[in-house]
């Protein structure tokens, strides 16, 4: 039997295929943040930037163009087709990516930091929980792999960003480009709802609390924000 220490190259594996060890090893390693971090905004940037350098361009940005009403089109055009260029594409995708890697998952260790101070939760800092919720977003890598395996498969370059990233509720709905539902859906994918799990047997492990509570206490956040969003569409009709 091997006595190799357990370390964050065998939690990258194990958070898919043995959560409950990952978050076990995280209780005690919360500084063990940065390498999810760091490998998601990576490959999601690296994705995007090959997927710039290969895309049709000009049939990117007529698309892109074909959504906007003609007054949007009249004040925008110029400055799509400025902007719209591998590069700049690139350069925004990767200050967008860094955004809701870190900020967003900041935010979500802050909201279960302050949770588990209410429940009487003791030793738990907010680095535990920013540590978690990266690690448990880490299964969005298949999201990626799944992303670069469509672009493998391809029949030509006119693929649109939402066909790239196309495990999500979209498949369900099939909005269009410029449909109302059609960002709400494209939000929505498996593996929102299995890191958000994640979190959730995370919260019950390290709090003792019962699962069922762990699971409300992740997922309300998410419930409310995409069912308030949700309510707000169906309003405008």
């Amino acid at each position: 039997m091997s006595n190799k220490p357990y370390g964050a190259s065998a939690a990258l594996v194990d958070i898919i295929s043995a959560p409950s060890k990952v978050i076990d090893w995280l209780r005690e390693h919360p500084g063990s943040v940065w390498l999810p971090l760091l490998i998601l905004i990576g490959s999601t940037s690296a994705l995007f930037a090959y997927y710039y350098q290969w895309v049709d361009m000009d049939w990117l940005i007529d698309r892109t163009l074909s959504v906007m009403t003609p007054e949007e089109r009249a004040m925008n055009e110029e400055t799509t087709r400025t902007l719209m260029t591998p590069v700049g594409l690139s350069a925004i995708t990767f200050a967008s990516t860094i955004f809701v890697v870190v900020i967003v998952y900041a935010l979500q260790g802050a909201y279960l930091h302050l949770m588990s101070k209410l429940s009487g939760a003791e030793g738990l800092r907010f680095m535990h929980w920013f540590s978690l919720s990266a690690w448990a977003n880490f299964v969005g890598i298949i999201g990626i792999l799944a992303g670069v395996l469509t672009l493998i498969m391809a029949d030509n370059n006119q693929l649109g960003q939402e066909e790239l990233m196309s495990l999500n509720t979209n498949l369900l709905l099939g909005a269009s480009p410029g449909d109302r539902w059609f960002t709400w859906a494209t939000s929505l994918t498996p593996f929102t709802i299995w890191a958000i799990a994640l979190i959730g047997l995370g919260y019950a492990r390290w709090t003792h609390c019962s699962t069922g509570k762990a699971m409300v206490i992740a997922f309300a956040p998410w419930v409310l924000i995409h069912g308030g969003w949700a309510a707000v569409l169906l309003l405008r009709g």
